[in-house]
């Protein structure tokens, strides 16, 4: 998720709501009111709309009234601030994106391809500009006979340490070949946003499968 430097919640710059969402743990109408320099009234009209937003809700394991982050409320508060671009911009930077998954999927020098390719967020919906284009991606290895797989993927690594790679430690050193499929997909896009399969978020909002 990225943030449009132009939105605004209740009045209130996104960016700003932004940074309280990320700076506390709850809020109630005190918090709110002393982190955006309001007044009380104010601060209860902000939690008012981050309710109606999905961005909190009640937490119903305290006695007096508090509000924590939802999972769209935590995705707001780790978003990153961007302009928001044209969606004719972005279309091309998703159909590109989509070239370079046949590229993996059909390059033998990837033992990982990926099998499923879901869209959500701003860029799904019926707006002429996008913040970000948000992708869940599933990816599966190519070989389902260990030893061959297990062969491709020490060439890989050993591919990459002569070329100067370190690795911190066996985990860094087995999910080497998935972050490469990972950092070649991406390519350095700040509007691409990678999300996994189990993305909690995916069972609450609106998405389309886009691949295969």
């Amino acid at each position: 998720m990225k943030i449009n430097l132009k939105e605004e919640i209740a009045g209130f710059p996104l960016l700003k709501i932004r940074d309280l969402l990320k700076s506390k743990d709850f809020l109630y109408y005190e918090i709110v009111a002393i982190f955006l320099k309001t007044d009380q009234n104010q601060a209860k009209i902000v939690l008012t709309e981050l309710i109606d937003l999905g961005f909190i809700e009640r937490d119903p394991a305290q006695i007096s009234i508090l509000y924590v982050k939802t999972l769209k409320g935590n995705s707001l508060a780790n978003a990153k601030a961007f302009i928001a671009i044209p969606k004719e911009r972005a279309k091309k930077i998703f159909f590109e994106f989509m070239e370079r998954v046949q590229e993996v999927n059909q390059n033998s020098k990837y033992i990982f391809k990926v099998s499923k390719v879901i869209l959500f967020g701003s860029y799904i919906k019926d707006s002429p500009t996008v913040n970000d284009i948000d992708i869940a991606i599933e990816m599966i290895r190519k070989d389902e006979n260990d030893d061959i797989f297990n062969v491709k993927h020490e060439i890989i690594i050993q591919e990459a340490i002569r070329k100067g790679k370190r690795f911190n430690n066996i985990l860094d050193r087995l999910s080497y070949p998935n972050r490469e499929v990972l950092k070649y997909l991406k390519s350095n896009s700040r509007y691409l946003s990678f999300h996994s399969m189990t993305d909690g978020i995916l069972k609450e909002i609106e998405t389309k499968q886009v691949y295969p």
